[in-house]
């Protein structure tokens, strides 16, 4: 299976942040990534496990893994076509070997 790449036409710039607050208040930036990704605009209704509702507006879809060194991605934001989004929630999608195909980032 290939990304496809053709379709990765929307820049991004990326900020993740980490779940403590550092010592001036602010939040923590763990990672900072940009680049072409597939930005899709679609309102929909997110539940998970622990019963947690969102509402998200958008996902992008991000070729390989965007922060490796991360169990879990929770929060932080993204600028796409000029707008600022936060970060709702994160899946990383496996290939039939086992790696990490791509990353979808949802965004509230």
């Amino acid at each position: 299976m290939r990304f496809p790449s053709n379709l990765a036409n929307t820049a991004f710039k990326l900020v993740l942040f980490d779940n403590k607050v550092s010592k001036t208040g602010g939040n923590t930036i763990v990672k900072q990534a940009a680049g072409q990704c597939i930005f899709i605009e679609k309102s929909q209704t997110i539940i998970y496990a622990e019963s947690k509702r969102i509402k998200s507006t958008g996902y992008l879809i991000i070729k390989g893994d965007i922060a490796p060194g991360l169990a879990v991605i929770s929060s932080g934001e993204v600028n796409v076509n000029g707008c600022k989004y936060s970060i709702a929630g994160c899946d990383r999608i496996r290939d039939s070997k086992g790696n990490i195909f791509s990353t979808e980032v949802y965004l509230k």
